[in-house]
């Protein structure tokens, strides 16, 4: 049996354990266990990407406004706020909601096949889980900055569950309103 770790420590992951939820707010940092990172900015937004214990969070921040999409196989426990959308059920999500001078839209597919990662020459964020056994394939989470333009950022994460021959691909797209 793998060793547990307590809260964003985490790192056993299951794709049935799985939840998104969208906070309204900057998430402290120190609320997750950070294994990569990287920051991406503009004129008028900058983005954190954070691979966790328990899969990813991205802070974003424009104007006076902020918002955190986790999507993390633990509670985030600590926020300042209550999430502004939560799904359990990852299977086909889609939400669409505006904070501030933000117009935040995610989907989110689950699927019970293996995920093949294709090498990309694109910067990317990485980070293969510990198995616990040199035989078995390891968990990924990867994120890609897809585009970053002055007004607009899109975000697309791959998360392998290979003891479960599943995977959950993310599409996040971010649109900032001209000041």
């Amino acid at each position: 049996m793998s060793p547990r770790y307590d809260g964003a420590a985490y790192v056993d992951q299951r794709m049935g354990d799985l939840r998104f939820a969208l906070f309204p707010s900057a998430l402290p940092k120190d609320l997750f266990r950070v294994f990569a990172e990287s920051k991406t900015e503009s004129e008028r937004y900058s983005a954190e990407m954070w691979i966790v214990g328990s899969s990813h969070v991205c802070r974003f921040r424009a104007g006076g406004a902020a918002l955190t999409e986790t999507l993390t196989c633990t509670a985030v426990l600590g926020a300042e706020a209550d999430p502004v959308a939560e799904a359990s059920d990852l299977s086909c999500v889609s939400v669409e909601k505006r904070i501030g001078t933000m117009l935040y839209r995610i989907e989110i597919a689950a699927e019970r096949s293996p995920l093949r990662l294709e090498p990309s020459a694109e910067p990317l964020l990485e980070y293969a889980y510990p198995s616990g056994c040199a035989s078995e394939a390891q968990a990924v989470t990867r994120i890609q900055a897809a585009r970053v333009e002055p007004s607009l950022f899109e975000m697309v994460s791959y998360h392998s569950y290979p003891k479960e021959r599943a995977h959950v691909k993310t599409r996040t797209l971010i649109a900032v309103d001209a000041p």
